[in-house]
Formats: C-alpha cells, sequence, structure tokens
C-alpha cells in the first residue's frame, strides 16, 4: 500500500522537496542542479554539492525563523544558503515582486517593518549572517545587533535557547560564502527588471545601523522549481505542486 504525503502551501512545498531530495539526491548533484537554477543579479553562484545539511523552519529569535537553511561543502569549499518563499495564495490573483518591496518601502516610513514581508526576512537573515561572522555568537545571543528606527525591536538578539545556538554554531563554520535567495511566484523576467530597475539603486536611509546591501541575493522562481521537479521525476513534491494548485503560483 502506497502512502502519499500532501502538504499546505509554502511550507508544504518546501518540506516535500528538501524531504524528497534527502532520499533521493544521495551525492548532492540534484541539490547542485536546483541551486545553480538561482539567478543572482549581483555575484555568480557556482554550487557542486558533495555534502549538505539542511535546517527547515529554524528559529532564530529576533531575527525570526528560516524557512530554508542549506550548509554546503562544495569540494572544500562551505557555503551556506539562507532560503525564504512566498506564495501568491488562493485568493490572491498573482504576487509581483514589485509590490513586495513597495510594501517593504511602505513599512520603513512609518517606521514599522512587516516581519512576514520577503524584504524584511532577507534583510533579517543578512544582519544574522554578519553578526556571526564577525562577532562571538555569545555577543549575538546577549548583546544582539542594533537595528534601524523603522524594525519593531532593537536590539535583536539570539536569546538562550539551546536549539537556536546550536544552529547557529553550525551556521558559523559555513559563513565564508553566503547567499540569501528569495523563492517567489514572480517571473525571472520580472525579476530581472526589478533588480535593475529598483533594487540595485535602492538605499533605505542614512540610519547608520542598517548595514544594507543586496550582493549576496538571489531568486528563485516556484516555475523553475517545478519544471525541476518534473525533469528529474520528483513525484511526491509534484503531487504537492498538484494538491496545491492556484495556491503558488499563477
Amino acid at each position: 500500500m502506497g502512502t502519499e504525503i500532501l502538504g499546505y502551501s509554502e511550507r508544504g512545498l518546501i518540506n516535500s522537496l528538501f524531504y524528497e531530495l534527502s532520499y533521493k539526491d544521495r551525492d548532492g548533484k540534484l541539490l547542485g542542479q536546483l541551486l545553480n537554477k538561482a539567478y543572482f543579479p549581483d555575484r555568480k553562484g557556482s554550487f557542486e554539492v558533495s555534502k549538505a545539511t539542511i535546517l527547515i523552519e529554524q528559529s532564530f529569535s529576533d531575527f525570526g525563523d528560516a524557512d530554508v537553511v542549506l550548509l554546503i561543502e562544495n569540494g572544500d569549499h562551505k557555503q551556506s544558503i539562507f532560503l525564504e518563499a512566498k506564495v501568491k495564495t488562493y485568493e490572491k490573483g498573482e504576487w509581483k515582486v514589485d509590490d513586495e518591496f513597495e510594501e517593504f518601502k511602505a513599512g520603513i516610513k512609518k517606521r514599522k517593518l512587516s516581519s512576514s514581508n520577503l524584504f524584511t526576512q532577507l534583510y533579517h537573515k543578512h544582519r544574522l549572517a554578519d553578526g556571526l561572522a564577525n562577532m562571538p555568537i555569545a555577543d549575538v545571543a546577549s548583546k544582539g545587533l542594533l537595528f534601524p528606527d523603522c524594525s519593531t525591536k532593537s536590539p535583536r538578539k539570539l536569546g538562550k535557547n539551546e536549539i537556536v545556538l546550536k544552529a547557529a554554531k553550525m551556521i558559523k563554520k559555513y559563513l565564508d560564502d553566503v547567499f540569501f535567495v528569495g523563492i517567489v511566484p514572480d517571473k525571472i523576467k520580472n525579476i530581472e527588471e526589478f533588480v535593475d530597475s529598483k533594487l540595485r539603486l535602492y538605499i533605505p536611509g542614512k540610519d547608520p545601523n542598517w548595514h544594507w546591501s543586496v550582493r549576496n541575493w538571489g531568486w528563485l522562481s516556484w516555475q523553475t522549481i517545478m519544471k525541476y521537479c518534473e525533469a528529474n521525476h520528483l513525484e511526491n513534491t509534484l503531487g504537492n505542486f498538484k494538491h496545491n494548485e492556484e495556491q503558488i503560483f499563477v
């Protein structure tokens, strides 16, 4: 008797994709192929995975949960990739990266960034990785990092949770080469135009606590992931795409 596991929305897709890869991808080639499909506007990302540790829905306390963190051994080179996923949702006609960015900018003006906004989430993970790379974990845990006045909290800290700190210790070994990737329902062509016309040029403010940089940011579309699953016969994940039809992307 066969068993089919169906999950809801982006969490269901993320779980299905990476669990299916974990038991089908014994040598890391499939994961490397997926990551090499990501669009990195400002630097080249090259991934040949020999070994990977995958953290799903890992909490980082004040810095928010990460949908996925990949800790990759690429030959003798170590890399970490933070992924944050968004979906269209069933009620919406479409999801556009420009709209998400405008919401982010509106949050800055109102001095209240939304913790569910993609740009806020990627920014928080970037600051976390930078803090872990340049400070002792104990300081990030207890003293934290200062954030601009539009943040709903400053400083932001890792706190005392031992599971959170365990994950931080794991990540600290992989911070020589770090990427931040948005998995989105928009088309890559739209993402490319958005990056060229808006994101590259954007400076959020003069507050010295911003430490803003998008150089290591990249993008993956759900359409690209679904085509990748079709090409590599990831049937369980394709079943979850079917189950969530009209929920993920147009």
